[in-house]
């Protein structure tokens, strides 16, 4: 008989596909004529206003104005809009937030949702939710090295890292604030996509900016698709420890109601 773990490793292809439209790969064009992989990225929407989310070093090592997102047949489309991320310094809480979080321009937004995109709404996120009641999540996004562009044949291929893992609750120094999230991340205990077959992962490196998701329910019937729930966004990789950590979408929620709705 199937446990629950192995059941929930199985909707891994179909929960892939579920979040994948609200993710996006960004690249960079700072000091590079051509786009070279940078980070992961979602988007979501909190109140009818539309936002980009991603880990706050990437756009402290880059210009906003060199980033930009790639489509089928090349077609860029430029990271535009307001933002705002941590500062990157001195092991302070908002070096630990690290979290960068673009309000997007309009113009951008109607492009985005012309090639399929669509914005994930947290307005009605349980944002008191215990992790420990969901107890594993979803890591999705698209590492650097399974990012591949070809700018003389216009084509780009993007390979999904879609990892299920286990929340942990560990005490570790300058990692214990309330709006950080640790769950296992393991490589060698990666599986494969449909096959469930177990693999070594890709290098993580891209990977800053997945976003973190739970199922909404266990057990769906076989013709739904799962229903996921963000829960945050990935921001770190502890290689010494096999431990990820990302900031909880009640922190990033909190961000944007004091930075951006105050005004």
């Amino acid at each position: 008989m199937i446990n629950e773990l192995e059941y929930l490793y199985s909707l891994q292809n179909d929960a892939g596909e579920v979040v994948k439209k609200f993710t996006l790969k960004i690249f960079s064009t700072y000091e590079s004529t051509v786009p070279i992989p940078l980070a992961s990225s979602i988007l979501i929407e909190k109140n009818g206003i539309k936002y980009l989310l991603s880990a706050a070093h990437v756009f402290a090592d880059n210009h906003i104005s060199s980033l930009c997102f790639i489509f089928k047949n090349i077609n860029l489309i430029p990271v535009e809009g307001d933002l705002l991320y941590s500062l990157i310094y001195n092991n302070t809480i908002s070096n630990k937030a690290d979290i960068g979080i673009i309000k997007l321009e309009s113009s951008v937004v109607e492009m985005l949702k012309k090639e399929g995109k669509e914005f994930y709404s947290i307005d009605s996120i349980n944002l008191d939710l215990d992790e420990n009641k969901f107890g594993h999540i979803l890591m999705f996004g698209y590492p650097n090295t399974k990012s591949k562009i070809n700018i003389q044949a216009k084509k780009i291929k993007l390979n999904a890292l879609c990892y299920y893992t286990k929340i942990l609750n560990k005490n570790l120094i300058d990692y214990n604030f309330d709006f950080l999230m640790k769950f296992e991340l393991v490589k060698n205990k990666m599986k494969r996509m449909n096959t469930n077959e177990l693999i070594k992962g890709p290098k993580l490196d891209g990977c800053s900016g997945c976003g973190l998701w739970s199922y909404a329910k266990i057990f769906v019937a076989s013709d739904e698709s799962p229903n996921l729930i963000l829960r945050g966004v990935f921001i770190e990789y502890l290689e010494n420890l096999s431990l990820g950590v990302g900031v909880k979408i009640n922190k990033i929620n909190s961000i944007i109601e004091n930075n951006f709705e105050k005004y």
